[in-house]
């Protein structure tokens, strides 16, 4: 699994994702928790996270999401998912 870790893979502005509540989920296992990737020019909005819990290889660590351009709350979920955040890659 080489994206988008390893890989560089562009963004597409003219994709417009919004209004995505992700609520009550209890996911165990796994590596990566999740990826949330949008174009700076056309951000994702009210991307919301509501009692969402990962329990995994990387849900320990500071970035467990990747997470880029995606804005909406977070309420009672582990590990952060860097919403409301420009970028939680360098």
């Amino acid at each position: 699994m080489l994206y988008p870790l390893l890989k560089k893979c562009d963004t597409q502005p003219r994709v417009t994702v919004r209004n995505i509540t992700l609520r009550n989920i209890h996911s165990r296992g796994g590596y990566l928790v999740g990826i949330i990737r949008c174009d700076a020019q056309n951000p994702c909005t009210n991307i919301n996270f509501e009692n969402v819990k990962h329990d995994g290889f990387f849900s320990d660590f500071k970035n467990g999401f990747i997470t880029e351009n995606a804005y909406g709350s977070v309420v009672n979920s582990y590990p952060d998912p860097h919403i409301n955040s420009n970028s939680t890659q360098e």
